[in-house]
């Protein structure tokens, strides 16, 4: 015959209980902030820091927005799905590249910063996930600046034409490319409007923007910037060129061999 619980037994069982409920109530939302961003709806649900891109396979220029880390750290979540990654230097016109078949101390690119564009070549399709805490964010750009020839940049801008992006010096734009979705877009001065396959600079995406000077300090739009940065922006709207593409300039390419 089982014996009656004392009083002391039954606290114990209720501070069991207690810390059995608490554990859940963390585990569900450990859960929560583990999900794929896509199934927590719109990013202004999303816990403050926590952004991600999902990346196919074979080319991709997407913006990271963790914080500063090793690569090796920073491309953590892609261990075994990446093969490659390219990073351009604006200033000096030269790659650097993170290759998973050398060893640490050969590869050139070292260290992934926020706010940067990378190229990343995927062998499978995977997530690149990071997690940065509110007060660890470094503030907004406002401003950028453009060496004379090639430029990889994050657009931190609301989405507008380049015609109104870069009004005050549209003269000295010769061309804006974009890698979205595996096809690369074209904005091109030179090109009839109908035939330019983008139409907006996108807010958070990587935009190669080539350019016959240096331009410094060109400033975003504060009033119209989305917060921090929306979760996987959607590429931009293109059209389908009827006209010969023999004559279109080639998209930027990456070095043949590894850096």
């Amino acid at each position: 015959m089982p014996l009656p619980a004392t009083k002391a037994t039954m606290r114990r069982h209720n501070r069991f209980a207690f810390a059995f409920l608490a554990f859940a109530l963390v585990s569900l939302l450990g859960l929560a902030r583990t999900q794929p961003l896509d199934a927590q709806g719109p990013s202004a649900s999303l816990p403050p820091g926590f952004f991600g891109v999902d990346l196919r396979v074979g080319t991709n220029n997407v913006g990271y927005f963790g914080p500063d880390a090793d690569a090796d750290d920073a491309l953590l979540t892609l261990a075994g799905a990446i093969s490659l990654a390219w990073y351009f230097d604006n200033t000096n016109a030269t790659w650097e590249s993170w290759d998973r078949q050398r060893p640490p101390a050969l590869r050139g690119l070292q260290r992934f910063l926020h706010g940067q564009p990378y190229f990343l070549i995927m062998d499978r399709p995977a997530r690149l996930e990071w997690d940065i805490p509110v007060a660890d964010r470094p503030p907004i750009a406002t401003s950028f600046n453009l060496v004379d020839g090639a430029n990889n940049i994050i657009w931190l801008g609301p989405n507008v034409p380049p015609e109104v992006a870069f009004a005050d010096v549209l003269e000295h734009i010769q061309r804006v490319w974009a890698l979205t979705g595996g096809t690369w877009s074209l904005w091109d001065p030179a090109i009839p409007r109908p035939l330019r396959s983008i139409n907006d600079m996108t807010l958070g995406v990587p935009h190669w923007v080539f350019t016959d000077q240096a331009l410094n300090n060109l400033l975003y739009d504060p009033n119209n910037l989305l917060g921090y940065l929306p979760v996987d922006p959607a590429p931009p709207a293109s059209t389908s060129p009827t006209a010969s593409r023999s004559a279109r300039p080639a998209p930027p390419s990456l070095p043949r061999r590894r850096l």
